[in-house]
């Protein structure tokens, strides 16, 4: 049923490492909607800097920025976008496995379509349930990501 999700989000999930186990069972059964849509006038800003991050987003179409905040507040642009996450991306895992706040500003550029895993699930429901070494492992590959 997620092996699209799966396979498109590869560099997260490790299907070669965990095929069909339980950990990507409850990982897929806690992926929850997402759509974040700009309207012309004004971003939408995912998380801005110092946010606390309740997330890991999953991007299945549309476009993320991510940059910072200007500091000048006379400017018309209030951010500076660095570079630009598309289809088949995903963040804030990093800031999730840390239990950290955000460091950067994470805006819809565009329409996204997108999923999500809680902080919530990841952090009280679902790695509680294996092996330290499961949850380590993911929180190192988000920090080499990052």
């Amino acid at each position: 049923m997620f092996d699209d999700v799966i396979h498109n989000f590869r560099q997260f999930f490790i299907p070669t490492r965990y095929g069909q186990d339980l950990l990507l069972e409850l990982l897929c059964y806690s992926l929850y909607p997402r759509y974040y849509r700009p309207n012309l006038k004004e971003e939408y800003v995912i998380y801005d800097e110092g946010d606390e991050v309740l997330e890991i987003v999953f991007i299945i179409k549309g476009e993320v920025g991510v940059g910072f905040k200007l500091q000048n507040s006379l400017a018309t642009k209030r951010y500076e976008l660095t570079s630009v996450l598309g289809s088949q991306s995903f963040f804030a895992d990093y800031y999730v496995f840390g239990n950290l706040k955000s460091e950067f500003c994470y805006i819809a550029t565009e329409e996204v379509t997108a999923f999500s895993i809680s902080k919530r699930s990841v952090l009280e429901e679902i790695f509680p349930v294996f092996p330290i070494s499961h949850f380590n492992e993911f929180q190192a590959r988000a920090k080499a990501r990052y």
